[in-house]
């Protein structure tokens, strides 16, 4: 049954892939001509930095998992002091704030709606688009529950009538 769903989800994830390569894509042109300079820092290296199209996109993937992403905007702030690279006093917290509220609040709530909606279309089994998590209840089940709760209920505060 998870296997269903994930299938079920499949599309709509290489979807969400693509929007988020995209997104990463853009964001890290826009990184590289920003803080492309900077070669060093307490968070930045040889491995994470801006230098390059691909270095940037692994260094904004790294950063979207929420790790060390305010060192590394620390090291942008301050600027590279071996490179005579400028602070980015501004453009550096405005740009992190901005994409750690995009990727956290944004796109990870949208691969968990991915994920919920083809739950709830698995469990309903509705192919209308209407996708809404329900129980499906049967009379004798709802017969039975009345019942247990007339016993639980001994002051028949309830409105309505005796089952029997």
């Amino acid at each position: 049954s998870v296997m269903s769903v994930l299938l079920l989800a499949l599309p709509s994830i290489f979807n969400f892939g693509l929007l988020m390569f995209l997104t990463l894509g853009s964001l890290s042109v826009a990184c590289m001509h920003l803080f492309g300079t900077i070669q060093t820092g307490a968070a930045i290296n040889a491995i994470l930095n801006f230098s390059s199209f691909g270095r940037s996109m692994l260094t904004l993937f790294f950063i979207s998992t929420g790790e060390s992403w305010n060192l590394i905007m620390e090291d942008c702030i301050n600027g590279d002091p071996t490179t005579n690279t400028p602070p980015s006093q501004y453009a550096a917290p405005i740009f992190f704030m901005l994409y750690m509220g995009l990727v956290n609040l944004f796109l990870v709530n949208v691969l968990t709606n991915i994920i919920q909606d083809s739950l709830a279309y698995a469990s309903t089994g509705r192919s209308d688009g209407r996708q809404h998590l329900s129980i499906l209840m049967r009379r004798q089940d709802l017969a039975k529950l009345k019942s247990l709760w007339f016993v639980l209920d001994k002051g028949h505060t309830t409105l309505s009538a005796d089952p029997h």
